[in-house]
């Protein structure tokens, strides 16, 4: 089997794919012939990913907080393709500073982003 076929069977999801270390792989991965969906909670970001990857890769807008919305872009994506690989690359940067001085309600929004949308 001719291998540049072989990688064109494979998806792989990126989280994050709006910008960043995310971006860069999305790009790298479609650019080598793998399929790539794409994630990111931006639109304009994603449509730009989709533009510059010259519409190879599928785009949709996903909060990784939501494992319901993970779910459902997975199962959309994955059919009549060979789930092969993930990387979640959705992060922030959550509370800087002292403990006392930070908003806990933004310590919980950097987990649920950074843990436990990876988990989900």
């Amino acid at each position: 089997m001719n291998p540049s076929s072989e990688k064109a069977r494979k998806k792989i999801f990126v989280t994050g794919a709006g910008r960043g270390i995310g971006r860069a792989i999305a790009l790298h991965l479609s650019a080598e012939g793998y399929q790539v969906a794409g994630a990111a909670r931006s639109r304009e970001e994603l449509e730009s990913l989709r533009k510059e990857s010259g519409e190879k890769i599928s785009i949709a807008s996903v909060d990784v907080r939501d494992p319901e919305a993970q779910r459902k872009w997975f199962d959309q994506e994955a059919q009549g393709a060979v789930p092969w690989g993930l990387v979640t690359a959705a992060g922030i940067y959550g509370p800087i500073g002292s403990i006392v001085d930070n908003d806990m309600s933004e310590w919980t929004k950097s987990l649920e982003i950074n843990l436990m949308g990876t988990v989900w």
